[in-house]
């Protein structure tokens, strides 16, 4: 199979300059995340509620979050949701333009190391029997695995949350 690469900041930018009214909801409608694992070869939790493009306090672009298996319920006014799912559906089809996408192959035993906040990466099918299905599978560790592995990690030790480098400032 190969790896999907698109600049999330692009991205971000080509939405903005073409459909300022998706970039505006994307930018300030929270949107709820979340994943479980639990598996004898992985545990993760992921929980997030926060607007598909990220930006800091100045308006710019700090991350953009694409996770259409992860999305779940729409927290915002019901009259919104159809918008919502609009926007969704114009930053996807940018996403996917061969004008973003970057197609990369890739062999057993590569390394890519890349920005998670600035590089969203996907993959398409892996060709079965090659024995690399699993080392690319967990091949990528982002932000939020950190995270969930800390979280994970506290709660069995029975440790108060939070903490100096685990997400929160101190």
């Amino acid at each position: 199979g190969e790896v999907l690469l698109v600049d999330a900041l692009m991205l971000a930018s080509e939405l903005k300059e073409g459909h300022k009214s998706d970039y505006e909801l994307l930018s300030k409608q929270p949107v709820r995340f979340h994943r479980s694992v639990a598996s004898p070869t992985e545990e993760a939790e992921h929980a997030a509620c926060r607007p598909v493009i990220g930006l800091d306090e100045k308006g710019g672009v700090q991350r953009v979050t694409v996770d259409e298996q992860h999305r779940t319920i729409f927290d915002g006014a019901p009259s919104e949701g159809g918008k919502f799912l609009e926007s969704a559906s114009v930053l996807l089809r940018l996403l996917y333009s061969e004008k973003l996408v970057v197609s990369q192959g890739f062999e057993c035993g590569d390394i890519v190391i890349l920005d998670a906040k600035r590089v969203l990466w996907g993959k398409t099918a892996l060709k079965a029997g090659t024995g690399c299905e699993m080392v690319c599978e967990g091949g990528f560790v982002s932000r939020d695995d950190a995270l969930s592995k800390a979280k994970i990690l506290r709660r069995r030790l029975g440790a108060p949350a939070g903490g100096v480098g685990l997400g929160k400032k101190g």
